[in-house]
């Protein structure tokens, strides 16, 4: 099972969490899209050269949330990560929706303007805090996300939330890490342990390189890369990371 995909891409994150938690073994393809050769030999596959890409079988899925449904219905022992119960599935439905058109939408549109070292209207940064307290407000709700267990709506919207590191954001105000933390939605005890070292895959997350990156997203980071390098998943040929998709 090919899968394309740069580690720094909360999306392509989320999936590699899902197949962990499923036992499902990726064949990891680092790819560059902004390389013309790999964004060429991507499109044949997908005609948008997004990542991440999943091949299965020939079966050919893009768009990290399609990717992280297709794998738990057709490989998953059973519904728990995306249940099947209508209205369950609602409420996980609604906060897939909401974090792709609302927070990570938010988030994302920011790090672009920072990477462009422009800086973000006041308008943008109360849009993020306006999707920042509704986040707080489902954790309220539940035990997790959308359910009282966890479910793909935690691993995607937590790849959201540490993104916003890029930002230097401020979560303090947000008691939201008591009740969505890092080792309670994924059990990273299972995966990592303090100081585990970095993945053999060469790639680093750019949060780390200047010593500005917080502890929690250095730890999701981390476990991504533990994930990939001793959950028997294999890494094809890619080109460097060069950005966020």
């Amino acid at each position: 099972m090919d899968y394309y995909y740069s580690l720094i891409s909360p999306p392509c994150q989320s999936a590699i969490l899902v197949a962990k938690k499923l036992g499902i073994t990726l064949n990891l393809k680092k790819t560059n899209i902004h390389d013309p050769v790999e964004r060429d030999a991507l499109t044949k596959l997908n005609p948008q050269h997004t990542i991440p890409t999943l091949v299965d079988n020939g079966h050919v899925v893009w768009e990290s949330y399609a990717i992280v449904t297709y794998l738990v219905e057709v490989y998953g022992k059973d519904d728990t990560l995306y249940p099947k119960d209508p209205k369950v599935r609602s409420v996980v439905n609604q906060r897939l929706f909401f974090d792709i058109g609302t927070l990570y939408k938010q988030i994302i549109d920011i790090i672009h303007l920072v990477v462009k070292k422009e800086q973000p209207t006041d308008e943008q940064m109360e849009k993020l805090k306006k999707a920042m307290d509704l986040l707080e407000h489902f954790l309220t709700e539940r035990s997790y996300a959308a359910a009282d267990h966890l479910t793909v709506a935690d691993i995607c919207l937590l790849g959201s939330v540490t993104a916003l590191n890029w930002l230097k954001y401020d979560l303090e105000p947000f008691p939201l890490d008591d009740k969505f933390r890092w080792d309670r939605v994924l059990n990273w005890e299972r995966w990592t342990t303090p100081n585990s070292g970095s993945a053999t895959d060469g790639t680093s997350d750019p949060t780390e390189a200047d010593g500005r990156g917080s502890a929690r997203t250095q730890n999701i980071c981390l476990s991504v890369k533990k994930v990939i390098s001793e959950g028997g998943m294999s890494e094809g040929r890619g080109g460097t990371v060069q950005g966020i998709v």
